[in-house]
């Protein structure tokens, strides 16, 4: 497993822990709002970071999906994305 996997189970862990959700549900909701990619893609700037840090920038991720802005969260900027 890569590095970003390992940190991605890690993102579920904590995110399950801090939300008191159960491993499904953590999974579901990440695969239902991308999550999984966004941890992914954002590795670098997200596992320099504390786990509230980490949590907070999901939690912002989702929000926008859920709004349903077209925008990347990057932590610290966001950046439009031009359909």
């Amino acid at each position: 497993m890569d590095k970003e996997g390992k940190f991605l189970i890690y993102c579920i862990e904590r995110y399950r822990q801090i939300k008191g959700l159960t491993g499904v549900e953590v999974v579901a909701l990440f695969n239902q709002y991308g999550i999984m990619e966004f941890v992914r893609q954002f590795f670098e700037l997200l596992h320099i970071n504390g786990d509230e840090y980490i949590v907070s920038e999901i939690d912002k991720y989702i929000a926008e999906q859920k709004a349903g802005q077209p925008q990347i969260t990057i932590p610290h900027e966001q950046v439009p994305v031009k359909a």
